[in-house]
């Protein structure tokens, strides 16, 4: 009798073992589940959330990014989507002044689904806003009573390790997030709107990031690396050596008809 409970229990355990591993991913799920739109390849109903399980450790998987991809290829023909996401604008290096680098739009088509993907790269070959301790805010701004509704999941990227955070809008309407991001090199956010219940919100979701000059720095505009002045003062220099090669040529070539001439003069006296 005790052995038919055994097996009994061991039946149950796989047949639990085997119903978990087909759950779907979710940020709140451990790992042992399956990615939206795996069998079916059909990726319409899935959320970015899906990407993501044991709060998002497995984002350093070649199938994460596999199905990543397959995710924003499908998101990116939604319609609205283009318009309503807007692009990431890059940061102002200005004393006491935060840059809005991300802005919703207010409405898309009503009952519809968006979602939204956005890269800010702090440090790469072009640019330093990482040495000027970028501080990013997360908010909710409007009043009204059609609300947003979506699930925000950030990816903080560096040399040495990637971490995860999500917030839902009821956490960014009642507080505004502030994260110093200056130990990473690129922050990922991937944004899940619920079904859209009105043709117009009164509220949108935005991104700003402040810029911390160093002592003394006055500069403002875009810091690329290679911004205005840095591309004009490689234009006036290499015009300088050109302008210095032209020079050298025409003295030379003076000087070489000079001596012709000499030359040809002796030979007639």
């Amino acid at each position: 009798m005790n052995f038919a409970k055994l097996y009994i229990f061991i039946f149950m355990l796989t047949i639990f073992t085997i119903i978990t591993s087909n759950e779907v991913c979710n940020y709140q799920n451990d790992c042992t589940c399956s990615y939206c739109g795996e069998e079916s390849k059909n990726y319409d109903s899935c959320d970015f959330i899906n990407l993501f399980c044991e709060e998002g450790t497995n984002i350093l998987t070649n199938t994460f990014t596999n199905y990543k991809n397959k995710y924003l290829n499908t998101f990116k023909t939604e319609r609205d989507a283009e318009t309503f996401c807007g692009t990431p604008k890059s940061p102002i290096k200005e004393d006491k002044k935060e840059t809005v680098v991300i802005k919703t739009g207010s409405s898309y088509t009503q009952g519809a689904k968006i979602h939204c993907n956005y890269k800010i790269t702090y440090n790469n070959y072009f640019n330093s806003y990482k040495e000027y301790n970028p501080l990013m805010t997360y908010e909710i701004s409007g009043e009204g009573n059609n609300k947003i509704k979506f699930n925000l999941i950030v990816i903080y990227h560096s040399s040495t390790e990637d971490r995860t955070d999500i917030f839902a809008d009821d956490e960014l309407r009642n507080n505004p997030h502030y994260d110093n991001v200056t130990e990473y090199d690129t922050v990922e956010l991937f944004l899940d709107f619920k079904e859209n219940d009105y043709s117009h919100y009164d509220e949108v979701f935005s991104v700003k990031v402040k810029l911390e000059l160093k002592q003394g720095e006055t500069q403002k505009g875009d810091d690329s690396g290679l911004n205005g002045g840095g591309i004009g003062g490689i234009v006036g220099g290499i015009l300088g050596i050109i302008i210095i090669i032209g020079i050298f040529a025409y003295c030379c070539k003076q000087e070489k008809t000079y001596e012709v001439k000499e030359k040809s003069s002796c030979v007639i006296f």
